[in-house]
């Protein structure tokens, strides 16, 4: 039972990281295309 509460909280804690994770990849990315865009104008 305790083996089986241990690999749920591994898979969320894992799902969390992969969350935080895409999203700083899209705040770079987004502050990076609005640097380009205001760049140009």
């Amino acid at each position: 039972m305790r083996e089986k509460y241990i690999n749920t909280y591994n898979i969320i804690y894992g799902v969390f990281i992969i969350i935080s994770a895409v999203i700083h990849l899209i705040t770079l990315i987004t502050d990076y295309n609005y640097n380009q865009y205001n760049n140009e104008s």
